[in-house]
């Protein structure tokens, strides 16, 4: 499976998407990091560690991943991943550019065997890892802003 963090900075930044989209994008991934923030108390450094692309090293941080994989159907509450309702939720994109659309589902099914963890919060980072390598193999070289 992948990471819909991932998914959504790699939407926000491909070059093929209107500009319309890609604000309507980031504006869903700004309102969801908000409350994400807010309700797993990941600090400053947590998001500039992500931004910065780097894993988190802070379970906070971890389970900053693993409430937007909950917001953008990756992985359900209960930490499994969404399956089909998250290749579902990728539909607009198809229409907007078909070609990146399957790359980003290549990478959802890529990663659906990214290691799995009793703990949601690493599983969602497992996914994100696997997210970016994949990401980057596709020749997709900057999935994060």
């Amino acid at each position: 499976m992948k990471s819909y963090l991932v998914f959504l900075c790699v939407v926000v930044a491909a070059n093929a998407l209107s500009q319309e989209f890609k604000d309507k994008v980031m504006a869903k991934l700004q309102a969801a990091a908000e409350k994400c923030t807010e309700e797993t108390g990941a600090t400053a450094d947590d998001i500039a560690g992500l931004i910065a692309k780097k894993p988190p090293t802070t379970h906070e941080g971890q389970c900053m991943i693993f409430c937007m994989h909950k917001i953008f159907k990756v992985q359900k509450d209960d930490g499994s991943t969404g399956g089909e309702e998250a290749i579902k939720f990728l539909d607009p994109l198809k229409e907007n550019d078909p070609a990146l659309h399957d790359k980003m589902v290549q990478i959802y099914q890529t990663c659906a065997n990214a290691p799995t963890d009793p703990d949601p919060c690493v599983f969602a980072t497992n996914l994100a890892t696997c997210g970016i390598k994949t990401a980057r193999e596709l020749g997709i070289e900057d999935p994060f802003m």
